[in-house]
This record gives structure tokens, sequence and C-alpha cells, in this order.
């Protein structure tokens, strides 16, 4: 690890600093459009442009990377990340955050891609796996600095939003004055979403469920926090709306588990699936995966994300209640 850390420190400092600054934005908008007034199906747009910006900067980074470089992506995408947490303050309107967001989510989705493959590229075989894990961990302390930079000034005046472009700015001085040379990046081929199912089935479905989950909890858990202050009181559709949510995460913990039921055993430890025991493991899976499509379907404008998972959850579900009766047919046998 500290060998890891030699050599890649001004990647990762980097990447610590614009995470801090990641982690207030969408904290600091949640708060900052109910004191702006806006509400929150307003907030739930802003929220979800982050994501689609997301979704264009992983096509159109790796093409600048092969043009121009991870050094000079990094410093222009880093550029636009500052640029817009001031920018957020000085135009308080829910369309301006949404256009805003989708910038945003684009420079961060391609931050994300040239950091990560800059790792790769620098890293062995051997030390790839700590490279990532001291990735991740960066990732983390940034997050949690943005969180308690919150407590720093009042989220209706300007200085939160100067304090993460500030950082961000400085995030590129490390990389920039670093004597290392950054990697060449080959050229990669397309992976089609079809072949990739093919592949994984469970890996596509469990992602996406994911990939909503976290999207709803880093979005709008600010503006749920807000909502709580103003009313100080939770009905029934915000939590059934949260377990909707939160189910899909269980059963992707869970499945980690599964497939790592004999490690785990041989190292003596124990989780619910091995209490569960395989074929019943199965089973609670497909029902934390098919559990949420009933609890979202009374979410006024919230069902359709998990609708669009409904098909393959199922297809999903069906193999796994089959596995478990094949499992539980052996074991008797």
């Amino acid at each position: 690890m500290l060998t890891v850390l030699r050599q890649s420190w001004p990647l990762l400092l980097g990447i610590m600093l614009l995470m801090v600054g990641n982690g207030m934005q969408g904290t600091l908008l949640g708060i900052r459009g109910d004191i702006e007034g806006i509400g929150t199906y307003e907030m739930s747009i802003v929220m979800s442009a982050y994501f689609a910006g997301f979704l264009f900067g992983s096509q159109w980074t790796p093409v600048m990377i092969r043009r121009v470089g991870h050094v000079r992506v990094f410093a222009a995408l880093g550029s636009l990340i500052s640029a817009v947490l001031i920018l957020y303050a000085a135009v308080p309107h829910w369309i301006a955050w949404t256009l805003m967001r989708v910038v945003i989510g684009l420079s961060f989705s391609g931050v994300y891609i040239t950091a990560e493959s800059w790792l790769n590229a620098s890293s062995t075989n051997d030390t790839r796996g700590q490279a990532l894990s001291a990735y991740m961990i960066v990732q983390m302390i940034g997050i949690i600095t943005g969180q308690a930079l919150m407590n720093t000034a009042d989220p209706a005046g300007y200085l939160l939003f100067v304090i993460p472009s500030v950082l961000v700015s400085l995030a590129f001085t490390p990389i920039l004055l670093s004597v290392a040379p950054a990697p060449t990046f080959a050229e990669v081929r397309r992976l089609p979403f079809k072949k990739l199912f093919h592949a994984s089935p469970l890996g596509v479905v469990g992602m996406f469920l994911m990939g909503g989950t976290f999207s709803a909890i880093f979005g709008m858990a600010a503006v749920g926090g807000s909502y709580y202050l103003q009313a100080l009181t939770f009905g029934w559709t915000p939590l059934l709306a949260g377990c909707a949510l939160g189910l899909p995460a269980a059963a992707v913990l869970l499945v980690n588990n599964y497939r790592d039921l004999e490690t785990d055993v041989a190292a003596g430890r124990r989780t619910l699936c091995h209490y569960l025991g395989r074929p019943r493991a199965r089973v609670f899976y497909a029902l934390l995966l098919l559990t949420p499509i009933p609890l979202a379907l009374g979410q006024r404008g919230a069902a359709w994300p998990l609708l669009l998972a409904l098909p393959p959850a199922i297809i999903l579900s069906a193999r796994l209640f089959r596995g478990a009766l094949a499992e539980c047919h052996q074991q008797r046998d």
C-alpha cells in the first residue's frame, strides 16, 4: 500500500479534494433548494440531471483522453466543476440548476474514468487491488469531509459554494506539478448491453437497481432532511419509498455473501447466507428484488424506474426459485 501511495499520491490527493466538492454540492443543493422555495418535484429533476450528465460523460471521456491525454482532461473537467459550484449560488433557479447538474455530472464521470484508467494503467497485477482500494478510501474521506464542512457557514449564503470551488481548483495542483509521467491510453472496444446482459444478467440487474438506489439516496437525502425539519414528521409515503430503494441495495449485499459463502465459512465468518443456507438465500434474494415493485407503485411518479427493471427482475427471480428447488431436491437425495 505504501508503494501505491508513493507512486499515485498526486492523483489520490486530487481525487480527495474533488470528492469534498462533490460531497458538499449534493447536500447543499438539497438544503438551498428548500430555502429558495423550490418544490420537491423540481428538485428531483435537478438531482436526476447529475446522472444524465454522468451517462453522457462515460461515452465522451475516453475519446477525449485518447486525443489530449489524462492530465489535460482531468484539469479541464475539474475547471468545469469549479465554475459550476460558484454558479449555483449566482443563479438559484431549478432550470439553471438542472443544466448545471448535467455539466457537473458529465465532468465527474470524466474525472472518475480518467482517475481509474490512470490508476489501472500505472499499476501492476500485484498492486492494482491496493491502488483501487486506496482510490475508494480517499473518495470516502472526501465525501465525509464535505459533509463536515457543511457546518462551517450558512447554506443561505455564498461561502459554502465558494469552499468546494476553491478545493476543486486546488485539486489540479499536485497532478500538474508531479514529475511522474501520465500513462498512455490504449484503444478499447465497445461492449454492447445485450452482450453484457448475456454474460452477467445478475450483474446488470443488480447494478441497475443499486444505481437507482444510490442516486436517490445521494440526490434526495438532503431534500428529505429539509422536509423533516419543516414538517417534524415522516409519513408512510417516504418510509415505503425508502424501503423500495433500500431493498435492492440489501439484495446486492446478500448476493455478495452468497457468492463468497465457501470462503466466508473457511475464514470463520458467519453471514446471513450461512444461516439461511443456499436454497433459502436464493428465495430471500428473489424477494428482495421483487418486493420494491409493489412498494413503489403507490408513489406518484416514482415507480417507473423500478418498473423498467421488473422484466429482468422477474426472469432472474424465476431462475433463483428454480435453482432453490433444484438444490432442495439434491439435498433430499
